[in-house]
């Protein structure tokens, strides 16, 4: 949904910089992103907010566009620790965060997809020096509610009988709830341990494409994911 509607901003001239973004409405998001039905008005509201706000945080930063926002931050010292921490800093829809029991659990799927991206399609581009990352290894598995029915097909997982029962139900999880937080935090864990054990090239992120990819054979689509209605974080 939102790579067809990027497209399509584009597609209609859309630069999308910072001000064009700032600028998008309610009813440009329903067309463009194919959500104008009246059932999906929330999710409207997610990819309008999402997009106001992200226009918003680059200009609070005098940023004009994202390459801006890029380029200064990062020319001096690429890291993508250091991206994501910005991207968490300044940008709302990107705060995938929650407390469990007391304690903060930050996940961070859609900054870290982020900056595993640019790293892996202009890193090696010497006109953009600063999105070559030497610390990708940082990064986690981007654990949304693909990555931890995956782990779960292969056995990996092993959820609790009533758990296990409530997502094959397709009854949904309290978003930022107990369930939830410990559904991902785990596919996180569990990576990192599987990543431990491989040979010393192994990262997480690499990983993540692999399960990512792997949710899509025949036999891993069909197990049922998670749901947690009104995240806005996967």
């Amino acid at each position: 949904t939102m790579q067809k509607g990027t497209l399509q901003m584009v597609a209609e001239g859309s630069p999308l910089d910072a001000a064009a973004l700032c600028a998008v409405d309610e009813a440009t998001v329903g067309r463009l992103f194919g959500t104008g039905a009246p059932e999906l008005r929330e999710l409207t509201g997610f990819i309008l907010r999402s997009l106001q706000t992200t226009g918003q945080g680059l200009q609070d930063l005098q940023c004009a566009d994202w390459y801006t926002f890029l380029q200064s931050r990062l020319a001096e010292g690429p890291s993508c620790r250091r991206l994501v921490g910005l991207l968490v800093e300044h940008f709302p829809t990107l705060q995938d965060s929650a407390v469990y029991k007391g304690r903060p659990v930050a996940l961070y799927k859609k900054a870290q997809v982020m900056a595993a991206e640019l790293h892996k399609h202009f890193g090696a581009d010497p006109q953009h020096p600063f999105l070559h990352f030497g610390d990708t290894a940082a990064l986690t598995v981007m654990a949304d509610n693909v990555v931890p029915a995956v782990l779960r097909r292969e056995g990996v997982l092993v959820l609790a009988p009533e758990l296990q029962a409530r997502i094959d139900s397709r009854r949904p999880l309290a978003h930022l709830g107990p369930e939830e937080v410990e559904l991902r935090a785990c596919a996180v864990e569990a990576v990192e341990r599987i990543v431990r054990l491989g040979p010393p090239e192994w990262c997480a992120s690499d990983l993540d494409y692999f399960l990512w990819l792997r949710g899509k054979d025949k036999g891993f689509r069909e197990v049922e994911r998670h749901a947690a209605l009104g995240t806005e974080f996967y």
